[in-house]
């Protein structure tokens, strides 16, 4: 994905050298490795690992166990315990708010992954655009826009509010009304794929429309939580009733932000 989107949006660069050695495990015995089902395990146990934040503790030991195992498990051996033991609390998604956080991260690459459009001409995104249209993570909701300024909900800057959009749509949205930012991405896409494209973002173009932040925030997260779950399967716990008992966290893995990418 080159250094840039390395840097910047994925989980853990550290995960890194164990796919290493296990790619160079594979390549080394590909008769016997080398078959329709490596690809999906290795898949699963990386997601496991980094929604589970895996990799925010010592690197020797989680990549010599994993190694072992998800080479086993390639075998036909027992699951590694990354993917074994894996649960999920569903909160975690409507409390995080940093980008230095594995799965903040990890909702961005899992988006990307499964067809996540440009905001600025409806193709799907890859490294090309990444980079001429300095795609970056930003609010959907913007954090000083009339009904944000209303409602003051300290929700708006966690990864349920925020996608993949380059810097001159960001520019052109920011502090807007969704319902006005839309008709402007309308004007410019037209209709048909300016809803394509925020639905491949796992966002519901009437409540934008319509500016129903409530009613957006409910929804975005449980698809945000399907997205996990169809990555790593394991047992999820249900999302907290009252929205207003959760406790909003900066929970990161790496350094503090930089005052620029907080106002993002």
């Amino acid at each position: 994905m080159g250094v840039k989107v390395n840097n910047r949006i994925l989980p853990y660069t550290t995960m890194i050298v164990p796919l290493t050695a296990i790619f160079a495990d594979i390549k080394k015995r590909e008769k016997d490795r080398y078959h329709g089902g490596s690809w999906p395990k290795i898949k699963q146990w990386y997601w496991c690992s980094v929604f589970s934040q895996r990799y925010s503790g010592p690197l020797e030991t989680n990549s010599a166990t994993d190694f072992e195992q998800v080479i086993n498990w390639i075998d036909g051996g027992s699951t590694p315990d990354a993917v074994r033991t894996f649960a999920f609390r569903s909160d975690i998604l409507q409390e995080i708010t940093s980008i230095h956080n594995a799965i903040y991260k990890g909702i961005l690459c899992l988006l990307a992954r499964d067809g996540a459009m440009d905001f600025a001409g409806g193709a799907k995104l890859d490294i090309h655009l990444y980079r001429d249209n300095n795609i970056d993570h930003h609010h959907i909701f913007p954090t000083k826009s009339p009904i944000q300024l209303r409602l003051n909900d300290k929700k708006v800057d966690t990864i349920v509010n925020k996608t993949l959009i380059g810097a001159r749509v960001d520019r052109s949205i920011k502090n807007k009304n969704p319902s006005e930012y839309t008709q402007i991405l309308i004007k410019e896409l037209g209709a048909e794929k300016c809803y394509e494209t925020l639905r491949s973002h796992a966002i519901n173009p009437d409540y934008l429309r319509n500016d129903q932040w409530n009613e957006f925030f409910i929804e975005r997260r449980e698809k945000l939580r399907l997205l996990i779950e169809s990555a790593c399967g394991g047992v999820f716990q249900p999302f907290s009733d009252s929205l207003e008992d959760l406790q909003i966290m900066d929970q990161e893995d790496d350094q503090e932000e930089t005052p620029q990418e907080q106002s993002r």
